[in-house]
């Protein structure tokens, strides 16, 4: 039997004589902590949930954010009753109006210039870079003799009506007319349905609606801004839009703030909860009034994790410090074991120390280690909920050992009566327990095949009804566009961007698995692209079936009345030399605000994108265009999905291998026998196993959040194994049984709390470990016992 170490009792002897002293470092650690805490900056940004690395996953959460929509707050304004189109109209211009610095850098109400007779001479003119071959052969169909002959009576009854003087131009200058042709391009950098331009604003069909979109500097995750952003505009709806008319709005924003505000008051909540449960349950077990100062080791943790915690990281996420519920439940642990050994009085206090100093040091070394393995986490938030949980942990296992056993005093012997089924089960009962057991592990294991990882960040957020209802209308008016998945293609140059962009346009085209994709392609072609469109078109008039069609046009235009010199804009169009299409003549034209949905520029070059639905469908189709063009990306939140659920599925093998190979080895080195580290990890076994197959019966999943469920579970279920099987080696007289189900319930607490929060990032958490550690506390307490008399085969020691 390995030898106690006679450390404490040399420390007890040594502070019995200077305890105000040892009680005045530990107040001014406290006090000191206390004040730390209190600068602390709490940051509900979700990033710290996510990968800060160089992974696809963030990467991919880096290009969401970049998205067109990301940063872009979609204002609806909504007619009612008896409200007219116009007052509509000037509500939104003046609401535009006052949207200014420094929260917001643009404002879009629709297009830059109105659809005139300029756009219309333009557009006749761009045709040449625009058609391509499949345009050209829709063309060619739409020129028969019969439809010429139609249009040329069209044309000349509209000459002859009272409108005529104003539309002869236009009619003079497109006398088959092709501007349709050319005006379809640009619904390709149109995201939303159904939209209408009315004095150059954007409109929903039955013109109830309008839509402003504004441009914010102000990130998508940043709080405390995101709440000062949505206030100001509240407070510009009120002041500026007519009481007759409602406004609705949507940003990245609105849900960050909504999900921050809910995780904010799950905080307090949540530690509330936990407090009053270890209350009740100090009230139960450990009803005198010395028992107060075990439950001070888990509050001033608290402060002291909270503290300590500030000063590695300047922003400290407030899922953190709703993990301080768990650390209340935690931290209590070790005083737990000092109180029942020293309050028994069967033994000298310092003798007691001696004999709870390996098992308490290795049982909070295995926790600790558990929660280390999170330092190497890929996720901020969890490399802050490692540093908060161990540096709780360590200043609740010095309080424990060295302050809390000079305010503990010997309490009346109890007989043990009252906790007799606390007791190792007798023979009879053992087959029974042993079964049970055994039912447990079966049906965990086959649940644990069915095990599914969640990769979306929706399952972990909290928003209210009302931001949700504005969703569904805007969406319900203006399309699903802010869903959409992006195609990316990045170059050192726009050339290259735009001829990429032309290629996936193509092959979309080609695949016909995706219709109307929001794309620059089909109005901005590339310069390579757009002189092979050129040559095309001018020998489809020269020398193909375009030529003979002019001659027709003569010969009807005669036999109807027209001067031979009606057409003469069309012809000498044809002759033309035309300009390339550029970006600058897009913006000249009115186009600047979609051209900016599109088209990016940054330090690293140009990047064009392509919105198309975000679907299976799409991401099988875009696997096949991406083996062609390897630089292209897709950006979507189902494909960001995918590589979260992958991720959290490979941290959650890492950490479980990680975890367990730590734990047992520690635990390992403390009984450096195998038959009895095979005692210790049972509660361990069983609490993962039924863990995880009781998610997949109670259809739960691991997530971003609760993937620390498994190293937790790993970590805390050992202690109860190592203080089990050394009772029963040692044949302690104090209550060890006793302190075990204390300690186990007072963690259960500590997650019941988190279980019962609103916000699912904490309640996950939570339930997850109810689930394990509800299971291994029961297999402590009783099935080690019974197997500790099968393999170790030995008379338990006597009660020292």
């Amino acid at each position: 039997m390995t030898q106690d170490i006679r450390l404490l009792s040399g420390l007890f002897a040594f502070f019995s004589r200077h305890r105000w002293v040892l009680f005045a470092c530990t107040l001014l650690v406290v006090a000191g902590a206390a004040f730390v805490s209190g600068q602390i900056e709490l940051s509900e940004n979700i990033a710290s949930l996510l990968p800060d690395d160089r992974s696809e996953a963030a990467e991919s959460f880096a290009l969401l954010n970049r998205m067109p929509f990301s940063r872009k707050i979609v204002i609806q304004l909504t007619a009612g009753p008896g409200t007219e189109t116009a007052r509509l109209l000037a509500a939104g211009r003046e609401l535009a109006r006052n949207l200014q610095p420094p929260y917001f850098s643009r404002v879009i109400t629709g297009p830059e210039t109105g659809i005139g007779l300029d756009f219309f001479t333009w557009t006749l003119n761009a045709l040449p870079n625009l058609i391509t071959e499949t345009d050209l052969s829709r063309i060619d169909a739409h020129l028969t003799p019969q439809g010429i002959h139609a249009r040329l009576k069209t044309v000349k009854q509209r000459l002859l009506a009272p409108t005529g003087i104003m539309e002869e131009a236009l009619l003079r200058s497109d006398p088959f007319d092709l501007a349709p042709f050319g005006f379809e391009k640009f619904t390709s950098m149109n995201p939303f349905q159904g939209v209408r331009i009315v004095q150059n604003q954007f409109l929903s069909q039955d013109e109830k609606k309008a839509i402003v979109l504004a441009d914010t500097p102000i990130e998508g995750t940043d709080f405390k801004e995101g709440k000062r952003l949505i206030e100001h505009l509240e407070h510009l709806f009120t002041s500026h839009v007519p009481g007759d008319i409602t406004v609705d709005f949507i940003s990245v924003h609105r849900y960050t703030v909504a999900n921050a505000e809910v995780m904010k008051a799950d905080v307090w909540r949540v530690i509330g909860i936990s407090t009053a449960l270890i209350l009740l349950l100090f009230l139960i077990f450990l009803p005198h009034w010395r028992a107060g100062f075990v439950l001070l080791i888990p509050i001033t943790s608290l402060v002291v994790a909270s503290g300590a915690v500030s000063l590695f990281f300047s922003e400290v996420s407030a899922v953190t410090l709703g993990f301080g519920a768990v650390i209340l439940g935690i931290s209590v642990d070790f005083g737990l074991h000092v109180y029942f050994a020293l309050s028994s009085g069967y033994q000298d206090p310092g003798h007691s120390l001696d004999r709870l100093f390996r098992p308490i040091l290795f049982s909070a070394l295995t926790t600790i280690f558990a929660f280390g393995v999170l330092l190497f986490s890929k996720l901020p938030g969890q490399r802050q909920l490692a540093v908060f949980a161990i540096m709780g942990l360590f200043y609740a296992l010095g309080v424990s050992l060295v302050v809390l056993p000079h305010l503990i005093k010997p309490l009346a012997h109890k007989s043990g009566r009252s906790n007799q089924w606390l007791q190792a089960p007798a023979p009879v009962w053992g087959k029974g327990i042993i079964g049970v057991w055994l039912c447990a592990l079966i049906l965990g294991i086959f649940g644990i095949r069915y095990l599914q990882f969640n990769g979306d960040l929706g399952a972990l957020n909290r928003v209210s009804g009302d931001v949700l209802k504005a969703e569904e209308e805007i969406q319900k008016t203006w399309g699903d566009f802010r869903s959409k998945a992006m195609i990316l293609c990045k170059g050192s140059t726009l050339e290259t961007v735009l001829t990429q962009n032309d290629r996936v346009f193509s092959l979309m085209e080609q695949e016909g698995y995706i219709k109307n994709p929001v794309s620059l392609a089909p109005v901005l072609p590339s310069k390579v692209r757009q002189e092979i469109n050129r040559k095309r078109w001018q020998d489809y008039w020269k020398n193909g079936n375009g030529a003979r069609r002019l001659v027709f046009l003569k010969t009807e235009a005669a036999t109807l009345g027209f001067s031979p010199e009606a057409f003469k804009p069309f012809y000498d169009r044809l002759d033309r030399e035309v300009e390339p299409i550029t970006a600058e003549t897009l913006s000249a034209k009115g186009f600047s605000p979609m051209l900016e949905l599109l088209l990016n520029r940054d330090e690293n070059g140009f990047s064009a994108t392509t919105l198309v639905p975000d679907t299976p469908k799409v991401m099988a189709g875009f696997s096949r265009i991406r083996k062609i063009l390897p630089e292209t990306r897709l950006v979507s939140q189902g494909r960001f999905r995918e590589i979260i659920s992958g991720a959290i599925k490979g941290d959650f093998k890492s950490f479980l291998i990680s975890a367990s190979v730590g734990v047992f080895l520690i635990a390992g080195f403390f009984f450096r026998r195998a038959k009895r580290l095979l005692l210790a990890s049972i509660p361990v076994v069983t609490g993962t196993v039924v863990m995880a197959g009781s998610m997949t019966g109670l259809g739960l999943t691991f997530n971003l959040s609760n993937i620390i469920a498994s190293i937790l579970v790993i970590g805390l279920s050992i202690d109860y194994g190592i203080f089990m099987v050394y009772r029963l080696d040692r044949g302690f007289r104090h209550q060890t049984e006793e302190a075990v189900l204390v300690s186990g319930l007072t963690t259960i607490s500590g997650f019941a709390a988190l279980a019962v929060a609103r916000h699912p990032a904490l309640s996950s958490i939570g339930l997850t470990v109810v689930l394990g550690i509800g299971a291994a506390i029961p297999s402590a307490l009783w099935v080690i016992p019974v197997l500790y008399r099968i393999i170790i085969k030995e008379k338990h020691h006597a009660p020292a």
